[in-house]
């Protein structure tokens, strides 16, 4: 990995000027990044350190681990985990006495939570952490390390299924944008992302990226693929293709064939796993990277920049208006 991680790096550091980008920088293997362009979750060993208060405007319960199956530091993350009905989740994913974790949900990968001041962190499963990427171990509270992934949200931990009774949209929730405003956000202009790749790593850079929860309506455009959980293969979703409306004005597309990956065993997987071209729901989205245009822009490149390319994971079917 040490060597995949310094080839990496010289391709930001020899490319354009224009790959000198502000911000931090995320190491991915390139095979992993093939793995899951086009999955929705992902199922990971995660060593627990801490767990959040709950006092968050979003009311999400999240532990951080530095020692993954994923090889990045993270949060695994609970939707709405400090109501009464994610108690049991919550207590699961608390480290207590044996805080190793099966965790099954969405992976997510947004510069939400980067180290602060920026930094280089790498994709490592065995060795030793390279110098240049000591940023992943160095900073941040046991329950939210300075981290650009996430699983959110989690489906299940250790077997405790939190998926169904957590993917709604509750009060406890005061962070949920607007779509103009977030998409605002998304597509400003300096929302950028450097992409440097080799044969084995793929380098992101990015500003921090914010809004996890944004409010849209969308006309489904094209009808759902299946999507297949990584520990045993079988469907546990879809993704599909819709326009994204504005909310001032129905009529205008914010974005055109958005790509929206949905959990079937939810109230939005439901509503979504049936759905045909011409469709329209109200839903809640959350953002994170869309690897599969990254990796297709960056084919037989060594660096490329581009406007952050960002998809949606469907937390909530919520009510028209």
């Amino acid at each position: 990995m040490h060597r995949t991680v310094i080839l990496s790096l010289l391709l930001l550091t020899t490319g354009p000027a224009w790959a000198q980008s502000k911000g931090s920088t995320i190491v991915l293997k390139t095979a992993w990044a093939q793995q899951f362009r086009n999955q929705l979750s992902i199922d990971a060993t995660v060593t627990v350190l801490g767990l959040n208060k709950g006092q968050e405007a979003d009311g999400d319960s999240h532990g951080g681990s530095r020692q993954n199956a994923v090889g990045l530091p993270m949060v695994a993350e609970i939707l709405n985990g400090r109501g009464a009905s994610q108690q049991a989740g919550r207590n699961e994913l608390s480290p207590g006495s044996n805080p190793q974790k099966n965790v099954y949900g969405a992976w997510r990968l947004w510069f939400e939570h980067p180290p602060a001041g920026g930094g280089t962190q790498c994709q490592t499963f065995t060795g030793n952490v390279p110098p240049v990427c000591e940023h992943q171990a160095l900073t941040g509270a046991d329950s939210n390390p300075a981290h650009s992934f996430e699983i959110h949200p989690v489906f299940d931990v250790d077997g405790v299924s939190v998926a169904r009774a957590s993917m709604v949209l509750t009060a406890d929730n005061g962070s949920v944008k607007d779509t103009d405003k977030a998409f605002g956000d998304y597509t400003g202009k300096n929302k950028v992302l450097v992409v440097g790749r080799s044969s084995t790593a793929l380098t992101l850079t990015s500003i921090t990226l914010q809004d996890n929860y944004v409010r849209m309506h969308v006309r489904v455009t094209h009808a759902r693929v299946a999507t297949t959980r990584q520990k045993d293969g079988k469907v546990d979703g879809g993704l599909l293709r819709a326009d994204v409306l504005s909310s001032s004005d129905p009529g205008h597309v914010l974005r055109s064939d958005a790509r929206v990956f949905y959990f079937r065993d939810s109230a939005p997987g439901d509503a979504l796993d049936t759905a045909k071209p011409g469709d329209e729901f109200t839903l809640l989205g959350m953002p994170r990277i869309d690897l599969d245009t990254v990796l297709t822009n960056s084919e037989g490149k060594a660096a490329v920049q581009m406007p952050v390319p960002f998809e949606f994971v469907i937390v909530a079917l919520l009510s028209p208006g």
